[in-house]
């Protein structure tokens, strides 16, 4: 992880971690949100991110991640950037696989990129890169509250 930087959250109650992480080759932001979700005032909205987002107690109790992408007026206002909130708790790797796949999708839009689905090693690739990463980042701060 060559480009992973903290996000300043001013000490939030409830959050555990706000990262940015540059996919390489894409130029593509992800933000990492790591919520403590017995902690956290709902609904929450992250300052720090540039877009539109409320977090709610109905995003945590549905699912151990989701991800959303910076919308306005419902369609997408910057193709090149996501936020991906993990809660902390174990996150099945088809979740983590399921979300990553999101993003993958989401960068290959960013770029008009259409995968083909014979020779899909780029995506192969980008995909396990995507969860490899973010696993090892949401192990770091896994139940370190």
């Amino acid at each position: 992880m060559k480009s992973l930087r903290n996000i300043d959250t001013e000490f939030i109650s409830g959050v555990i971690a706000f990262l940015r992480m540059e996919v390489p080759l894409y130029k593509y932001v992800l933000d990492i949100l790591i919520l403590d979700e017995d902690k956290i005032n709902l609904p929450y909205s992250p300052t720090q991110y540039n877009h539109t987002l409320t977090i709610t107690e109905e995003d945590l109790q549905n699912s151990e991640a989701f991800i959303a992408f910076p919308k306005k007026e419902g369609k997408l206002s910057s193709p090149t950037e996501a936020l991906l909130v993990l809660r902390n708790t174990t996150i099945k790797p088809g979740v983590m696989a399921h979300e990553c796949l999101h993003i993958m999708n989401n960068i290959f839009y960013s770029i008009n990129h259409e995968p083909e689905l014979i020779q899909d090693e780029t995506s192969a690739y980008l995909l396990g890169f995507l969860v490899d990463e973010i696993t090892e980042i949401h192990s770091k701060y896994i139940n370190k509250v």
